[in-house]
């Protein structure tokens, strides 16, 4: 849902942006009292869709899922080596296949690549595990290495490389 259409449709033209401000300022007052009655509860911001990744929720809660973007593999890349340089702990989803569906969902072949290319902090699974044909020992390695990984996770981010990305036209894009 985009709230901007009904912030502005009740605010008068000379008031724009109180009901906006309003909705923040007890959004985060909300967060705020639940942290205060449970000081060591955890809070997944849920992104939506990466528009909750604001400096004032991060002080509250971490995004979990940081994107509705999910799954394909270059696009996810890039998403990793931008967040990370601002956001330190933060979360995705994999099927490991880069051809899989919006959401995975269904047989899915398991790549390395893929799942790598989805590899975060925080991991989270799209895999349906009502299909049996899926590469489950695949899968089992595949999280068994990024559990190896993770605590590299918790240092300071240095890509290694610079930020390129190829165009469907060929050209590179940096």
């Amino acid at each position: 849902m985009d709230p901007l259409p009904y912030w502005r449709a009740n605010d008068p033209p000379d008031r724009q942006g109180i009901t906006e401000i309003k909705h923040v300022t007890g959004y985060l007052a909300y967060w705020d009292e639940l942290r205060r009655r449970h000081p060591d509860m955890l809070i997944d911001s849920c992104a939506s869709g990466g528009r909750r990744n604001d400096l004032e929720t991060l002080r509250r809660a971490v995004p979990l899922w940081r994107s509705d973007y999910a799954y394909e593999a270059t696009g996810h890349q890039c998403m990793t080596y931008g967040i990370s340089f601002w956001i330190p702990y933060h979360g995705t989803g994999t099927v490991a296949s880069a051809n899989a569906p919006y959401y995975g969902g269904g047989l899915t072949p398991v790549e390395p690549y893929a799942f790598w290319s989805n590899a975060a902090p925080s991991l989270g699974s799209g895999i349906d595990i009502r299909v049996k044909e899926i590469d489950y020992a695949a899968l089992r390695l595949l999280y068994g290495q990024w559990r190896q990984i993770s605590e590299f996770y918790y240092g300071d981010y240095y890509p290694l490389t610079l930020y390129e990305r190829i165009t469907a036209s060929g050209c590179m894009a940096v």
